[in-house]
């Protein structure tokens, strides 16, 4: 059946959506591989004192000894600043440099660490532009749907004032104001509203989309602690996260630690949400649209980072998600991934033990064959899969399914003839586009191509980079 415009429309919309989101979150975590190493500098010692240094030069050399000494203690937090300002007072009461000392220790000690307010500001920064998904997602409902503006209760009141209603130029410019004061007020609200807006307007329950629902809501509560409390647990963040957590026991007023492995996971889990809650919507309206090629590069780029339990969530979504066979069984593959990852082969020994691949493709009987650890079975078929030309050089660099044939002998007799060819094929054109960002390297005019720079097919950055697999395949 032909699609209107405005579910076309809606399709295109919500994809530009998950783009943008995914884009945000790479974003996010390029900015902690990159900037983190800096800040965690700034947080040394010798930077935190750089200011006594002036001061030290000027003490004389008998009292170097004991300054040293107290210094030190401090540097390590063997002491407290203020125990150590008291310890040199006592000592060398009277002493000009002394009161020059004890105030730059002062203003050392009182000294914000640089990291947690990095980590504090990036955690912030991916709970916004989770909120800003929820936000895009409900306006393009709204505008697909204008007459669930009327479900509102509020509708049983005055819509606008006489005054509003003389700004207006059209009826289109009143559905989009009704729009954008509906949007504010969900976004005012917290994740429990935002779960009944779209259970109430689309039958999609999001507590069911997320990872885990009582940690995403402890890492939005996180956030409004940070923004709103100095980091420190409130009685909000407390009583909000007791909610999926009764046993959970955290003192009012207790910092909120933020580091990188909480981060990431944080990240991983507004990532998913927001992806599958975009996915689902698209499926309400337009089933045959289901993005499940975007979703299932996003799984499979969150298996090679190594984000297994977000992996998991999102295949186990597209399993059931009404697209093609193979498309199914791909996140079905890439789940066992996972779980063998985490939990060894036990974890999918029962189920991959009973898959049924006499139907499949000779890639599935490759996948369950290299799953259950059956290598000679699954060299067998990976011959036949490279015989054939029907497995790329990439997949057989990078793909985590053959993470252990690669250490196998056998696999390098397979993958040199693959790699002299891709050399070949690369020589017949003059340059190629590097990828700055994902350090991938594509043919001249590949709609992939959208920035990078331009370098010799015989330059080491090309002959060592991955290639693209739309334009290279």
């Amino acid at each position: 059946m032909a699609k209107s415009d405005p579910q076309r429309r809606l399709v295109i919309n919500l994809r530009m959506i998950l783009d943008i989101l995914e884009d945000q979150m790479r974003a996010l975590r390029d900015l902690i591989d990159a900037i983190t190493p800096y800040a965690s500098v700034l947080d040394e010692s010798s930077v935190r004192f750089a200011g006594l240094r002036q001061i030290i030069r000027g003490i004389p050399r008998e009292s170097m000894p004991k300054v040293r000494d107290i210094l030190s203690r401090a540097a390590e937090a063997k002491i407290r600043p203020a125990q150590a300002a008291r310890e040199l007072f006592e000592k060398f009461e009277g002493q000009g440099w002394n009161y020059e000392l004890i105030v730059a220790l002062h203003e050392a000690s009182m000294r914000q660490p640089r990291l947690p307010i990095l980590r504090n500001s990036l955690l912030t920064a991916a709970v916004a532009s989770f909120e800003a998904t929820v936000a895009n997602v409900a306006t393009e409902f709204y505008h697909y749907r204008p007459e669930a503006l009327e479900m509102d209760s509020r509708d049983h009141e005055k819509e606008f004032s006489l005054k509003e209603l003389k700004q207006f130029s059209s009826i289109d410019d009143a559905v989009d104001f009704s729009i954008s004061r509906r949007i504010e007020s969900l976004v005012f609200g917290g994740l429990s509203d935002w779960r009944c807006f779209f259970n109430d307007a689309l039958k999609i329950d999001l507590s069911t989309l997320a990872i885990d629902w009582p940690e995403l809501q402890e890492i939005l509560q996180r956030r409004h602690a940070i923004v709103h409390n100095g980091g420190r647990a409130s009685r909000r963040y407390i009583a909000q996260v007791r909610l999926g957590r009764p046993d959970v026991k955290i003192p009012e007023g207790e910092p909120l630690s933020c580091e990188q492995e909480y981060l990431e996971y944080a990240i991983d889990h507004l990532l998913v949400a927001g992806a599958l809650l975009i996915t689902a919507v698209i499926i309400k309206f337009s089933p045959d649209d289901a993005p499940s090629s975007e979703l299932s590069g996003l799984a499979y780029s969150l298996l090679r980072g190594g984000r297994l339990e977000a992996t998991r969530r999102l295949c186990d979504f597209g399993m059931n998600m009404p697209i093609e066979q193979d498309e199914a069984l791909i996140f079905k593959v890439n789940m066992a991934l996972a779980i063998k990852a985490k939990l060894g082969i036990e974890g999918i020994a029962e189920e991959m033990g009973s898959w049924d691949v006499s139907a499949l493709s000779d890639r599935f009987k490759l996948a369950k064959a290299s799953l259950l650890g059956n290598l000679d079975e699954a060299f067998m078929l990976l011959s036949l899969l490279v015989e054939r030309d029907e497995i790329s050089v990439e997949d057989l660099l990078e793909w985590p399914l053959l993470a252990e044939m690669r250490k196998d002998r056998r696999f390098t007799a397979l993958i040199i003839p693959k790699v002299d060819e891709a050399a070949t094929g690369m020589s017949k054109t003059e340059f190629v586009v590097l990828n700055n960002h994902s350090g991938v390297i594509h043919k001249p005019g590949c709609r992939f191509a959208k920035s990078g720079t331009r370098v010799q097919v015989d330059e080491p950055d090309a002959r060592n980079a991955g290639r693209c697999k739309i334009c290279w395949r």
